[in-house]
Protein backbone atom coordinates (compact mmCIF):
# COMPACT_ATOMS: atom_id res chain seq x y z
CA UNK A 1 0.00 0.00 0.00
CA UNK A 2 2.83 2.39 0.87
CA UNK A 3 4.40 1.81 -2.55
CA UNK A 4 1.14 2.70 -4.33
CA UNK A 5 0.81 5.83 -2.16
CA UNK A 6 4.35 6.86 -3.13
CA UNK A 7 3.40 6.40 -6.78
CA UNK A 8 0.39 8.69 -6.35
CA UNK A 9 2.51 11.39 -4.71
CA UNK A 10 5.16 11.00 -7.42
CA UNK A 11 2.55 11.33 -10.15
CA UNK A 12 1.07 14.44 -8.55
CA UNK A 13 4.52 16.03 -8.28
CA UNK A 14 5.61 15.09 -11.81
CA UNK A 15 2.38 16.05 -13.56
CA UNK A 16 2.08 19.21 -11.49
CA UNK A 17 5.64 20.10 -12.47
CA UNK A 18 4.98 19.67 -16.19
CA UNK A 19 1.70 21.61 -16.23
CA UNK A 20 3.05 24.44 -14.09
CA UNK A 21 6.31 24.76 -16.02
CA UNK A 22 4.33 25.21 -19.24
CA UNK A 23 1.97 27.72 -17.58
CA UNK A 24 4.79 29.72 -15.96
CA UNK A 25 6.62 30.10 -19.25
CA UNK A 26 3.42 30.96 -21.14
CA UNK A 27 2.49 33.77 -18.72
CA UNK A 28 6.05 35.07 -18.18
CA UNK A 29 5.77 37.81 -20.84
CA UNK A 30 3.00 39.39 -18.73
CA UNK A 31 5.39 40.12 -15.88
CA UNK A 32 7.45 43.29 -15.59
CA UNK A 33 11.02 43.20 -16.90
CA UNK A 34 10.44 40.15 -19.10
CA UNK A 35 13.19 40.04 -21.70
CA UNK A 36 12.73 36.67 -23.37
CA UNK A 37 12.31 32.95 -22.84
CA UNK A 38 15.97 32.06 -22.45
CA UNK A 39 16.59 34.84 -19.92
CA UNK A 40 13.61 33.91 -17.79
CA UNK A 41 13.47 30.13 -18.06
CA UNK A 42 15.38 29.63 -14.79
CA UNK A 43 13.06 32.07 -13.03
CA UNK A 44 10.07 30.10 -14.34
CA UNK A 45 11.74 26.86 -13.31
CA UNK A 46 12.14 28.14 -9.75
CA UNK A 47 8.53 29.30 -9.70
CA UNK A 48 7.47 25.86 -10.92
CA UNK A 49 9.12 24.17 -7.95
CA UNK A 50 7.13 26.53 -5.72
CA UNK A 51 3.97 25.63 -7.63
CA UNK A 52 4.59 21.93 -7.04
CA UNK A 53 4.91 22.61 -3.30
CA UNK A 54 1.59 24.46 -3.46
CA UNK A 55 -0.10 21.59 -5.33
CA UNK A 56 1.25 19.04 -2.84
CA UNK A 57 0.13 21.26 0.05
CA UNK A 58 -3.37 21.46 -1.39
CA UNK A 59 -3.34 17.67 -1.76
CA UNK A 60 -2.34 17.28 1.92
CA UNK A 61 -4.97 19.74 3.16
CA UNK A 62 -7.74 18.08 1.16
CA UNK A 63 -6.50 14.67 2.38
CA UNK A 64 -6.89 15.80 5.99
CA UNK A 65 -10.30 17.35 5.28
CA UNK A 66 -11.56 14.17 3.65
CA UNK A 67 -9.59 11.81 5.95
CA UNK A 68 -8.53 10.01 2.77
CA UNK A 69 -5.02 10.05 1.27
CA UNK A 70 -6.23 8.42 -1.94
CA UNK A 71 -9.05 10.90 -2.64
CA UNK A 72 -7.82 11.85 -6.14
CA UNK A 73 -8.62 8.27 -7.23
CA UNK A 74 -12.31 8.94 -6.52
CA UNK A 75 -12.33 12.72 -6.63
CA UNK A 76 -15.80 14.07 -6.00
CA UNK A 77 -17.43 17.50 -5.92
CA UNK A 78 -16.31 18.22 -2.35
CA UNK A 79 -12.65 17.56 -3.18
CA UNK A 80 -12.83 19.67 -6.33
CA UNK A 81 -14.52 22.50 -4.43
CA UNK A 82 -11.91 22.38 -1.66
CA UNK A 83 -9.10 22.29 -4.22
CA UNK A 84 -10.47 25.34 -6.03
CA UNK A 85 -11.06 27.32 -2.84
CA UNK A 86 -7.59 26.53 -1.49
CA UNK A 87 -6.01 27.33 -4.86
CA UNK A 88 -7.78 30.70 -4.97
CA UNK A 89 -6.78 31.62 -1.43
CA UNK A 90 -3.17 30.58 -1.90
CA UNK A 91 -2.86 32.39 -5.23
CA UNK A 92 -4.24 35.66 -3.87
CA UNK A 93 -2.11 35.53 -0.72
CA UNK A 94 1.10 34.68 -2.60
CA UNK A 95 0.52 37.23 -5.36
CA UNK A 96 -0.33 40.04 -2.92
CA UNK A 97 2.61 39.16 -0.70
CA UNK A 98 5.06 39.06 -3.61
CA UNK A 99 3.80 42.38 -4.94
CA UNK A 100 4.07 44.00 -1.50
CA UNK A 101 7.60 42.66 -1.06
CA UNK A 102 8.59 43.72 -4.58
CA UNK A 103 9.47 40.17 -5.61
CA UNK A 104 7.74 40.68 -8.95
CA UNK A 105 5.48 43.04 -10.79
CA UNK A 106 3.13 42.88 -13.73
CA UNK A 107 3.39 44.27 -17.22
CA UNK A 108 0.49 46.49 -18.30
CA UNK A 109 -0.90 43.60 -20.37
CA UNK A 110 -1.49 41.36 -17.33
CA UNK A 111 -5.23 41.23 -16.60
CA UNK A 112 -5.96 41.83 -12.92
CA UNK A 113 -8.57 40.61 -10.50
CA UNK A 114 -10.75 43.47 -9.28
CA UNK A 115 -10.50 44.35 -5.60
CA UNK A 116 -7.41 42.18 -4.99
CA UNK A 117 -5.38 43.77 -7.82
CA UNK A 118 -3.44 40.56 -8.43
CA UNK A 119 -2.76 38.92 -11.77
CA UNK A 120 -5.68 37.03 -13.27
CA UNK A 121 -3.52 34.37 -14.96
CA UNK A 122 -1.49 33.29 -11.90
CA UNK A 123 -4.76 33.12 -9.96
CA UNK A 124 -6.40 31.11 -12.73
CA UNK A 125 -3.35 28.83 -12.69
CA UNK A 126 -4.03 27.80 -9.10
CA UNK A 127 -7.75 27.39 -9.81
CA UNK A 128 -7.23 25.05 -12.75
CA UNK A 129 -3.91 23.23 -12.53
CA UNK A 130 -4.21 21.54 -9.13
CA UNK A 131 -7.56 20.00 -10.09
CA UNK A 132 -6.30 18.94 -13.52
CA UNK A 133 -3.13 17.57 -11.92
CA UNK A 134 -5.10 15.48 -9.41
CA UNK A 135 -7.43 14.19 -12.11
CA UNK A 136 -4.59 13.28 -14.50
CA UNK A 137 -2.61 11.68 -11.67
CA UNK A 138 -5.57 9.53 -10.66
CA UNK A 139 -6.17 8.54 -14.28
CA UNK A 140 -2.59 7.28 -14.63
CA UNK A 141 -2.55 5.82 -11.09
CA UNK A 142 -5.58 3.65 -11.87
CA UNK A 143 -3.70 2.19 -14.87
CA UNK A 144 -0.70 1.12 -12.74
Amino acid sequence: MKNKFSKLIGLIAAIGFIFNLIWENAQAPLYANYSGFSEHFLICLGATFGDVIIVLSIYILVSFAKADWHWPVHMGKRAVTLTIILGLLVAIIIEQGALLLGLWGYADQMPRLPFFDVGFLPTLQMLILPTVTFWMSSFIYKKL
